[in-house]
């Protein structure tokens, strides 16, 4: 993800007809860019029928199925480009565009009082999918002399850590920051401009948040994914520590900007498809048939 990140992200939003996302300063717009655009059928792959119903009862609860998700501030250093405004852009296409044939990650309208709320009914079960990312602009040195930043950054922080305590599901989709993320805001840079591992791996800032925020959910959110670069290593033996029960999807290597993406849709549909461990594997695999990302415990 971190250099040949502007090249691809340009080629995706401009493959979708929309290059002026990148002149575009306002969140709104962003969005509204692709109304016009043919239903994206990139990432669409069938999953398998079979569905476990089991494996979802502690998450469906009183018909109703609460999803977050949130895209942290996606920064290219040394290159000054952030792309997590046109990937989310990006993932709500799909989330409204027509459903296909063993795929549900589709179909959702978005609320027109909340426009960060998406939702359908599927089978009688209600579902709402709460999507937000962290960048208010496309270049980093002007998000960061920008009050809207520091609003929007807030703004994805507190989307995420209230979902962990209050939704059934948390999908976040970002930079680990070498253990020091998941990360909402323009990141600490070293004199050369490039980020600043060391004070990452050193501070840590948002763990003891994360912490705090998954001990007071109780039993309440089900599944975590992290769609970062090597959250295994970052962040699985921590996380399985604190809550042996959480299901989890972390990445077991560095992720390509659209590896995560697609495999974070992937995800969207194999829940609510209720898959198996079989549909999952095929959910979480590249076209290649790499599964850089595993779930785990959720069908323990």
């Amino acid at each position: 993800m971190k250099h040949l990140y502007l090249l691809g992200a340009l080629t995706a939003v401009t493959g979708m007809g929309a290059l002026a996302l990148y002149f575009s300063r306002g969140g709104e717009s962003t969005l509204t860019a692709f109304t016009s655009a043919p239903a994206p059928t990139e990432f669409v792959r069938p999953l398998p029928v079979k569905s476990c119903d089991k494996a979802y009862e502690g998450l469906i609860r009183d018909g109703t199925l609460k999803i977050v998700v949130v895209f942290g501030y996606k920064d290219a250093r040394p290159s000054r480009f952030v792309g997590d405004r046109y990937e989310r852009a990006v993932f709500a296409s799909y989330l409204t565009a027509r459903c296909q044939e063993g795929w549900e990650a589709c179909g959702f309208t978005r609320s027109v009082e909340d426009p960060d709320l998406y939702e359908r009914v599927l089978h009688g079960t209600r579902v709402s999918l709460r999507l937000t990312h962290s960048s208010a602009g496309p270049d980093d040195d002007e998000n960061r002399h920008d009050s809207y930043q520091a609003w929007l950054s807030k703004h994805a922080e507190r989307t995420f850590f209230e979902g962990l305590r209050e939704a059934d599901i948390v999908f976040y989709n970002g930079h680990s920051r070498d253990g020091g993320g998941p990360d909402f805001r323009p990141p600490q840079l070293t004199a050369d401009k490039h980020v600043d591992y060391a004070w990452y791996i050193r501070e840590r800032p948002q763990m003891k948040r994360l912490f705090d925020a998954l001990e007071s959910s109780g039993n309440h959110v089900g599944l975590f994914g992290l769609f970062s670069c090597s959250s295994s290593t970052h962040f699985l033996e921590e996380l399985s520590n604190l809550k042996p029960d959480l299901a989890l999807i972390t990445s077991n290597r560095l992720l390509y900007y659209s590896d995560a993406l697609s495999t974070l849709l992937g995800a969207v549909s194999a829940t609510l498809q209720k898959q198996c461990a079989e549909g999952w594997g095929k959910a979480l695999a590249l076209p290649d048939g790499e599964r850089p990302m595993a779930v785990r415990r959720f069908f323990e």
